[in-house]
């Protein structure tokens, strides 16, 4: 609900005050007070919700939660997430909470975890390359995992279209090498 105080202050006078200068400009005065009251009122809506906040708000948040910030290389949208995932990574945790919060962290479908029971070991795989989410990750995951579970975590690569080229070698060397072919479907043979 967005606050409305841009009335005309003259009008709500009698007619009688409405020619005298002083009235008049304390009605402007008046009416100056009351836009910065209603942009006021519309940070403070706004920062009731951590998406929303403001850069001021964030850094108290970040001082209560104790996140080191570096403002200067981190958005502040980041920022934000980043507390979010803070707020969120309170016990009890399940397997689907851990999902839950590296879809919202990493994006859905962005990576994979694989739980080995037997030995206590939590590997999670990402397409992430941006540093500051994979450190996120890490503290994320460490502040969910129980102690005794072992956390790794490896990166996807997309496959790049490389080019391989056949030279000649001088006599008496030998030249070993593997190419990975792409998958062949069964519709592309026909």
């Amino acid at each position: 609900m967005e606050l409305d105080l841009n009335h005309d202050l003259h009008s709500l006078l009698p007619p009688f005050y409405r020619e005298i200068a002083e009235y008049q400009q304390v009605c402007d005065a008046e009416k100056a007070q009351f836009s910065r009251t209603a942009d006021s009122v519309r940070v403070i809506g706004q920062n009731f919700f951590v998406q929303t906040m403001d850069a001021d708000s964030v850094q108290k948040w970040e001082q209560v939660l104790h996140i080191r910030a570096k403002p200067l290389t981190e958005t502040l949208s980041f920022r934000r997430q980043r507390i979010l995932s803070r707020l969120c990574t309170r016990p009890p945790f399940t397997l689907a909470f851990l999902y839950q919060q590296l879809d919202t962290l990493l994006g859905v479908g962005r990576w994979t975890c694989r739980v080995d029971y037997p030995a206590y070991l939590l590997t999670i795989g990402t397409h992430v390359e941006d540093k500051l989410h994979r450190e996120e990750l890490i503290h994320m995951v460490n502040q969910i995992k129980p102690a005794h579970i072992v956390f790794g975590m490896y990166l996807f690569c997309d496959p790049v279209e490389a080019y391989a080229y056949i030279a000649a070698a001088p006599c008496g060397t030998s030249i070993l090498a593997s190419v990975r072919m792409p998958e062949i479907k069964k519709e592309d043979t026909q």
